[in-house]
């Protein structure tokens, strides 16, 4: 019997996978496509010590929305997909698609067992809200890392030698006419993404990990940094969505996605980025309960606008 079956190897599956043969466990995974769709960006600072990823660009994020303008002290950057999965493709890969039968099974074209089988296949949710950019590489760019008009924002990061600039909007009940988007670009599309911010609950054999452990920001759709920070934690059998602390943040949090899509959302991001800097990290981590309770309590004490708001938000069920 083999130690673990990781079924899904995007960026948070094939680490934990990696990370247990690094512990010496016989590992097997399974993922039919070999290849990620497209860019995945993430926290310098939220990667764990032993993890080294390799990057296609850096930078330290500069941010601009109704006339105030920050650079944020802490480094963003994109993953270098081709480099990270060889550099983590360090134990047994099957491609192929793989039915889990339960916590301990996996067929494909043979059946498998381990005493840990974990599910990180992400999640083709349909409902919204949805989070939705087009993107595409130039040579060059104004450096705004989040350059806010309305409800979608300018996002830019150097990539290799190009630049890589995707017009987004952050959340949308539903999803708009890709032309929307594309024609605010300076060339062609390279790149789309759509992906639901909803979250709903797992309910199969395996253990969750990744976005189907609920490990998805409800606000700002970050996660592989969380999924990352908490793989030695989830491979010692402590699951942190089973906290009552996880579950109140992800409700607040959900409370907090209902308002965006009710207010001025520039407005609003605006007043996010007025956060002291140690106050808007921790604001944007995923799974820091007392960070996000100060977060909020700044946005109120700061805007009073989004008191009367908020407090809607709160209130109503879902």
């Amino acid at each position: 019997m083999l130690d673990l079956i990781v079924v899904g190897l995007g960026p948070a599956g094939l680490a934990l996978a990696h990370r247990a043969q690094t512990y010496g466990w016989q590992v097997l995974g399974f993922d039919p496509k070999p290849e990620w769709d497209h860019t995945i960006g993430f926290w310098v600072d939220e990667v764990p010590d032993w993890l080294n990823v390799p990057i296609a660009g850096q930078c330290q994020p500069k941010v601009r929305s109704k006339g105030f303008s920050r650079t944020l002290p802490r480094d963003y950057a994109i993953i270098d997909a081709p480099a990270f999965r060889k550099q983590l493709s360090t134990f047994p890969i099957l491609r192929e698609s793989a039915e889990i039968i339960d916590a301990h099974t996996v067929r494909a074209r043979h059946t498998h067992t381990a005493r840990m089988v974990v599910d990180a296949r992400g999640y083709q949710e349909k409902s919204g809200p949805f989070q939705q950019a087009a993107g595409c590489l130039v040579e060059h760019s104004e450096p705004w890392w989040m350059d806010i008009h309305g409800t979608t924002f300018t996002y830019a990061i150097p990539i290799h030698n190009q630049w890589l600039i995707e017009r987004t909007i952050l959340i949308t009940k539903a999803p708009q006419p890709w032309s929307e988007l594309e024609s605010m670009l300076p060339t062609p599309t390279s790149d789309r993404v759509l992906f639901s911010m909803r979250i709903p609950r797992y309910s199969g054999p395996a253990i969750p990990f990744g976005v189907r452990a609920g490990m998805l920001n409800p606000v700002t759709g970050y996660s592989i940094g969380t999924a990352w920070r908490y793989i030695d934690d989830v491979l010692s059998g402590i699951y942190p969505w089973k906290r009552l602390s996880w579950r109140i943040e992800q409700w607040l949090l959900r409370r907090s996605q209902a308002l965006l899509l009710t207010i001025d959302q520039e407005r609003f991001f605006a007043e996010v980025f007025r956060l002291p800097d140690e106050t808007l990290r921790r604001f944007l981590q995923l799974g820091d309960l007392p960070g996000t309770l100060r977060g909020m309590w700044t946005l109120f004490y700061q805007a009073p606008w989004l008191r009367r708001h908020s407090i809607a938000a709160l209130l109503k069920s879902g």
